[in-house]
């Protein structure tokens, strides 16, 4: 994970806090975007590099899937509450226990 900026963790996880305010629905839909990607960029690279462990590959593909864009899921404003700020714990913890 070395040939992959930090910025790469810590954004998606500040633009993940930053959703929990009340923001223009363009905001959740450009985060679905930055989340989804970021976390397939971190799987890719975890498995092209072999440092990622299959339980972190696991975990990022579901954040992937649930933060598309192309299909997105809609889940009432509460649960996003939780979602968000877990995505951004487990963004925080990744890149402190495996970059």
């Amino acid at each position: 994970m070395k040939s992959i900026s930090r910025l790469v963790w810590i954004v998606p996880a500040i633009l993940l806090v930053a959703a929990v305010a009340q923001l223009p629905y363009g905001y959740y839909t450009f985060i679905r975007i930055v989340i989804c990607g970021s976390a397939a960029l971190i799987v890719v690279v975890g498995f092209r590099e072999r440092t990622s462990t299959q339980a972190w590959s696991i975990v990022l593909s579901l954040i992937a899937i649930l933060f598309n864009p192309i299909v997105p899921i809609h889940l009432d404003r509460s649960a996003w509450f939780f979602l968000d700020l877990g995505t951004a714990g487990v963004f925080a913890a990744h890149l402190i226990f495996v970059r």
